[in-house]
């Protein structure tokens, strides 16, 4: 679901920038650049965001089959 969340916000972002382009807005060449460079620094966030959490994840996996491994041992 938030995935169809966010294409619907990127594709509402792209129709306003085609429609300033079809308008010949004189600072959008300001403009467009600005916009990528906030849309970048979220991804960047939200990327390292999931590659922490994805490092907690195989951690505690680590530890849980290790310890599923010592059981047996034992």
């Amino acid at each position: 679901m938030k995935s169809e969340v966010f294409l619907e916000k990127l594709n509402s972002i792209q129709e306003i920038i085609n429609d300033f382009t079809g308008r010949q807005v004189s600072n959008l060449h300001i403009w467009v650049p600005e916009l990528n460079a906030q849309i970048e620094k979220i991804f960047s966030k939200r990327l390292e965001i999931l590659v922490q959490e994805w490092i907690g994840e195989f951690k505690n996996f680590k530890e849980h089959e290790d310890q599923q491994s010592a059981k047996i041992v034992e």
